[in-house]
């Protein structure tokens, strides 16, 4: 281990980064690896994705996450919304209207059918 030499790593406690094309074993492991032969040094968070071994970056604007399989800035795809629980981009939910829109709680085979424009827990006492 040359103890002179530091490698830069991502700061994983940035907001947002993705795994992309890598999984979080596979990370971890290529940064074992690197730990194995040099120091390593965490990107601070103002720039917190290391680029390089040398070089730290943010992602701003359209490309706002960071692939950490890739190494680069990216984004969701077009009707797919960031999910920082699990660090990928997700499908967005088709929700059917504004907060507000009528609900519809059905069961046919009940024989009831309620159309609410309220949040049913509010005819809980009618």
């Amino acid at each position: 281990m040359d103890l002179n030499k530091s490698t830069l790593v991502t700061n994983t406690a940035a907001p947002n980064w993705v795994y992309g094309n890598t999984t979080e074993q596979q990370y971890n492991l290529e940064k074992f690896a690197i730990a194995s032969k040099n120091n390593i040094t965490k990107c601070p968070l103002e720039k917190p994705f290391a680029k390089s071994a040398v070089e730290c970056v943010d992602c701003t604007g359209s490309d706002n996450l960071w692939d950490l399989g890739r190494l680069q800035c990216t984004s969701c795809q077009p009707g797919y919304v960031y999910d920082a629980g699990i660090r990928s981009c997700v499908e967005k939910p088709n929700v059917p209207g504004p907060i507000g829109a009528v609900q519809f709680l059905t069961n046919l085979n009940a024989g009831n059918i309620l159309a609410a424009s309220r949040p049913f827990k509010d005819y809980e006492d009618e």
